[in-house]
């Protein structure tokens, strides 16, 4: 029975996810439309994936010619994933280095910033070995079952090869 609520409280959090992607996807797809009634040749492509049932998993490719930009959303149970093996990590690290635990291991920004889903905007142009792009975030509203997207740059910590 616990395990049918959770089940139940997953899906139904997946749903709230879902709607507040597809209202990004829509907003981008409306201002593509809007410019492509504008133009006269060529039409800015559309291509939208996802997303299988039960899951946050989604992709909108947006393409002009050879140039495109993915908007790329990951599933929404990576980020307690990875919850759990930042914490992992830090306890291994403080056993190996100290022979004991010093701390209880705080939350990662992500936790402390409340973001509760993440993605990715990246466009199909290198220099190098360089991609250009940035990230998306879901921040949890206070007292709200919504969030409010925001984009942001990750750096990868040297010590923990974990993400800050």
């Amino acid at each position: 029975m616990k395990l049918e609520q959770e089940r139940e409280k997953t899906s139904e959090f997946n749903k709230i996810l879902n709607y507040q992607i597809t209202e990004l996807f829509n907003d981008v797809i409306e201002k593509v439309n809007a410019i492509n009634e504008r133009l006269e040749d060529s039409k800015i492509k559309i291509d939208q994936r996802g997303p299988i049932q039960g899951s946050t998993a989604r992709k909108l490719t947006v393409s002009f010619g050879s140039k495109s930009v993915t908007f790329e959303i990951t599933e929404s149970t990576l980020l307690e994933q990875y919850e759990n093996e930042i914490k992992r990590k830090s306890l291994e690290f403080q056993r190996h280095q100290y022979g004991m635990l010093l701390q209880i291991p705080e939350d990662s920004f992500l936790r402390a910033n409340k973001v509760i889903l993440i993605g990715l905007a990246e466009t199909n142009f290198r220099f190098g070995t360089s991609e250009f792009g940035f990230n998306l975030l879901l921040r949890k509203i206070d007292d709200s079952n919504y969030g409010e997207w925001h984009m942001m740059q990750f750096i990868v910590d040297p010590v923990f090869r974990t993400v800050i």
